[in-house]
């Protein structure tokens, strides 16, 4: 029997396929799906308002279709909580009609339940017994226990999907303009004489709106190698930082930074991996918290980057 899937995303004006992980993850797990000899079509239900998806993905291409909620009433036989939250309503009358439902669950789970309440962030609450099946990847097995009592209902660990179809079309971008993406290491022969070597010119691509993915630890690393070695860094840039720049916290913590007050340290809006480092970065300082499987890791090892 075919069966046809619908998984949800959310558009919006001016989106991009490098503002998040998650809009990638969507389309790698449809593709995914699309090798399944027994699925028919793979429909993206738009919870947004542009009913188009990011320039950088092909919808042709890849096989796929977007639609409204109510056009996948009938058109889907099993649902993907994945981009974008649905009407609760609208799933209990697809589950009623023998549709399923599944949370396909990307953020770290504990860190999702606790943070809103704690940081006071606006969160749009739903009833957690809203779905037949929870899908978990392997860095969040330790909430395996907690999703199942929260949502009542089995959960599944499933394999971490990537493919470097965005970053190389990104890569062929920027070497269009006479960049190149990737790590270069440094020999004598690149070298002038008598030219002092060079400190690596980091970059932290840390995302800053929550605990799991923040730069503070980052700017500890650089700022431990500089102590040790005024030559290992050579430039800091801090990316995804402005929208806290002015926070008593994070200024304290800067100001008190030998490599910030060296003038090394330069604080920054988004940028994608590709087209940051081809310009003004040769290394990567990341640490985030039980989030071992994560795209920034894969892009930056896909570059060759240290």
């Amino acid at each position: 029997m075919a069966i046809r899937i619908g998984i949800t995303v959310v558009t919006h004006q001016g989106q991009n396929i490098w503002q998040n992980g998650l809009g990638q993850n969507v389309v790698f797990l449809a593709e995914a799906l699309q090798k399944l000899p027994f699925v028919e079509t793979i429909s993206l239900i738009d919870v947004g308002d542009q009913n188009a998806l990011p320039p950088q993905v092909d919808m042709a291409a890849n096989g796929l279709r977007i639609m409204r909620t109510q056009d996948a009433t009938d058109a889907v036989d099993v649902v993907f909580e994945m981009g974008g939250t649905l009407d609760t309503q609208w799933l209990d009358l697809m589950r009623a009609r023998g549709k399923k439902v599944v949370f396909y669950c990307c953020g770290q789970p504990y860190v999702g339940l606790v943070e809103p309440p704690v940081f006071e962030k606006p969160v749009h609450t739903i009833r957690p017994d809203r779905y037949d099946e929870i899908w978990l990847m392997h860095k969040d097995r330790l909430s395996i226990p907690m999703m199942r009592t929260l949502h009542r209902c089995d959960v599944h660990l499933i394999p971490f999907i990537w493919h470097p179809q965005f970053l190389e079309n990104r890569i062929a971008e920027v070497n269009e303009h006479g960049l190149q993406f990737g790590y270069q290491p440094r020999t004598d022969a690149s070298m002038k004489r008598d030219q002092e070597p060079q400190g690596f010119r980091v970059g932290i691509f840390e995302p800053n709106i929550s605990v799991v993915k923040a730069s503070s630890i980052p700017m500890l690393i650089c700022e431990e190698a500089y102590r040790a070695d005024q030559s290992s860094v050579s430039a800091m840039h801090a990316l995804n930082t402005l929208h806290m720049k002015d926070h008593p916290t994070l200024v304290h913590l800067a100001n008190s930074l030998d490599v910030v007050k060296a003038g090394k340290a330069t604080f920054h809006g988004r940028h994608d991996i590709a087209g940051f480092m081809a310009q003004f970065a040769d290394a990567v300082v990341s640490h985030q918290w039980g989030n071992d499987q994560n795209y920034l890791y894969l892009d930056a090892l896909y570059g060759g980057i240290r």
